[in-house]
């Protein structure tokens, strides 16, 4: 049985993944990663993760694209979303709130910051 604070994070920064991972580890969450939004999508379906932490900025298939098959999918679609990226215009806040992300945050971000977001959109 997955726990019910289990958190995927998909990012293609190893380093980033590595930072986030610890931290919310050392939090108490089940922490599952990909580096590639299509491993993402796989992990999503497979896990059911409580939330995710994406990044928009990624090869092949971008964050945007991840999040919209994630909200096509009727077994992710109900997954909150945190968008994580180093992209701060308040266009990109617009585009994700416009898709139904949970929250929109930028790099680098508060670790303890993150870990509330997290149990908010998790009991949400």
């Amino acid at each position: 049985m997955v726990s019910e604070k289990t958190v995927l994070l998909i990012d293609d920064e190893e380093k980033a993944l590595d930072i986030l991972r610890l931290t919310l580890e050392a939090s108490g969450f089940t922490v599952f990663a990909a580096q590639t939004g299509y491993e993402g999508l796989v992990l999503a379906e497979d896990q059911n993760p409580s939330a995710i932490v994406l990044d928009i900025r990624m090869p092949a298939l971008d964050g945007w694209g991840v999040f919209r098959q994630l909200k096509e999918n009727p077994i992710t679609a109900g997954i909150p979303v945190v968008i994580l990226s180093a992209f701060s215009g308040r266009e990109y806040r617009q585009k994700a709130e416009d898709m139904g992300a949970y929250l929109y945050i930028t790099k680098p971000v508060d670790p303890r910051k993150l870990i509330a977001w997290l149990f908010a959109a998790i009991t949400a």
